[in-house]
């Protein structure tokens, strides 16, 4: 999954952008398959990634998803996007902020079955984190899911405190968990549209 060449990518571009990347490395393989647990692949959908980095998420759905469905990979850094076009070949990527991308994915994929959202959530504004979450409620069909994860030291950061009963006043929760599968240890939270 993880190769020296993305773990680089990943320290140089937090080395120049530590407030926009956030993490010093790539989550870890048995993070993602913790991440990516109960999410339905059997069936042709779309998956979303909002801040997809160098795409250990995204290269692991489109490892597991069905032949008709897609994954889009939603980075803001230039240089993550320019090495996630050479993920995979059935990974879509669009070089944007989240906040900014709904539109575009539903006119090119249709509403989204699932978005996995790994953003620097305790460095965003609250405005942006509303956004996203907005935008987030509109891009996924009725059922759909969003999975919010980051490093779960963060739940003791107010902002990020905050953003989880935004979180909760849009989407129905349906369970938050700690991963020790990764360093540091990343929180996840489950919720339903």
């Amino acid at each position: 999954m993880r190769t020296h060449e993305d773990q680089f990518l990943f320290l140089n571009e937090f080395i120049r952008h530590p407030l926009r990347v956030a993490a010093v490395q790539p989550s870890s393989e048995a993070f993602v398959n913790d991440l990516l647990a109960g999410v339905s692949f059997e069936k042709d959908g779309v998956f979303v990634e909002y801040g997809a980095g160098t795409g250990v998420v995204s290269a692991e759905i489109c490892r597991r998803m069905s032949n008709g469905s897609f994954c889009v990979a939603v980075e803001p850094n230039k240089s993550f996007c320019d090495f996630l076009n050479n993920v995979d070949s059935r990974m879509r990527v669009i070089c944007d902020f989240a906040e900014n991308a709904s539109e575009k994915i539903l006119e090119l994929y249709g509403p989204a079955d699932v978005i996995l959202a790994g953003l620097p959530f305790s460095l965003m504004s609250e405005e942006t984190i509303s956004v996203i979450l907005k935008e987030a409620k509109n891009l996924l069909v009725s059922d759909g899911e969003l999975r919010l994860f980051f490093y779960a030291h963060s739940l003791l950061v107010p902002k990020v405190q905050r953003m989880l009963d935004s979180v909760f006043e849009v989407f129905s929760l349906t369970w938050t968990s700690v991963s020790w599968n990764n360093i540091p240890p990343m929180a996840v939270v489950r919720c339903l549209n």
